[in-house]
């Protein structure tokens, strides 16, 4: 029976390394031309005539007024180019479900092309209930709190290689391809120099990468087991996982991503007799690109 129980229990970790495993402005200063009114001395020797003077006085005193004003006018005008030019650029928010998956698969396919850095800043990893036979719950227990113990180090991706292998989705060459028909919701609000989006998925049976929750997120697949004669049945259910992620505007490249992805996990192993496992977990892994 010890036999029967180790064994048993070294399914459950297997399977739980494969969830850990899974797992133009121009700046150029603006030479400001100013002009101004020359007023020069009559001359003395010369004859004055007086109407003359009288006549012509109030033409000066016209003419300066005019170029004053056309100063005036001049740099109000520059004053208000200037705001113009360097005042924020406005960019436009998209709306409606389809305009927002858009956006977020465009962004968030551009780390795996353009960014130069991806810090995993942790992951964490929660347990649920555990439902096993009484003669393994608590070596069941142990090992798979052994196995799901937190991330808290920082871990840094550099090259494209290495984010292309480790980022979501690990091995492909795209990070989402998120569908419409895959989430329950969708949200995006403006927060200053970025937009945030939030998705929350459908609840989804035996996900595979490349559709529904795995279209964006790392998945526990089927076929992590398949060749394991000892199990005859393994099975999984992801229900209100969420994917939170903020997007620069000027550039629409993803910089910050948050994913969690709570799921259910039944296991069925035929060894000296038939034992169910059902295992409840959830993963959360937090993200920062660098371009």
């Amino acid at each position: 029976m010890k036999k029967a129980v180790k064994s048993f229990s070294l399914i459950i970790a297997i399977v739980l390394i494969f969830s850990a495993c899974g797992n133009s402005t121009d700046n150029t200063p603006t030479t400001e031309t100013t002009s101004s009114y020359n007023y020069q001395e009559p001359i003395t020797n010369a004859p004055v005539n007086t109407d003359t003077a009288t006549d012509s006085a109030p033409a000066v005193e016209s003419t300066a007024a005019e170029t004053v004003a056309q100063n005036v006018e001049q740099q109000t005008q520059a004053a208000v180019t200037e705001a113009q030019t360097t005042a924020a650029p406005v960019y436009k928010m998209p709306s409606g479900k389809a305009a927002i998956v858009e956006y977020f698969n465009t962004g968030a396919n551009k780390v795996k092309t353009e960014a130069v850095r991806v810090t995993k800043n942790y992951e964490k990893r929660a347990i649920g209930e555990i439902v096993a036979p009484q003669a393994l719950q608590s070596t069941a227990d142990s090992l798979v709190r052994e196995y799901m113990s937190d991330d808290t180090t920082p871990v840094v991706y550099s090259t494209q290689a290495d984010i292309r292998e480790n980022f979501i989705v690990p091995k492909q060459d795209y990070v989402s391809r998120l569908t419409t028909n895959d989430i329950a919701d969708i949200t995006i609000k403006d927060v200053g120099e970025e937009f945030e989006i939030c998705i929350y998925l459908k609840d989804e049976e035996n996900p595979v990468s490349g559709s529904g929750v795995g279209s964006v997120c790392d998945v526990i697949e089927t076929g992590d087991v398949a060749g394991n004669k000892m199990v005859q049945k393994f099975s999984t259910k992801y229900y209100s996982c969420v994917v939170k992620a903020k997007f620069d505007k000027a550039t629409g490249r993803m910089v910050w991503a948050n994913y969690t992805t709570p799921l259910t996990l039944e296991v069925t192993v035929n060894l000296l007799g038939t034992h169910d496992a059902k295992i409840g977990l959830t993963f959360e892994k937090d993200y920062v690109i660098e371009y």
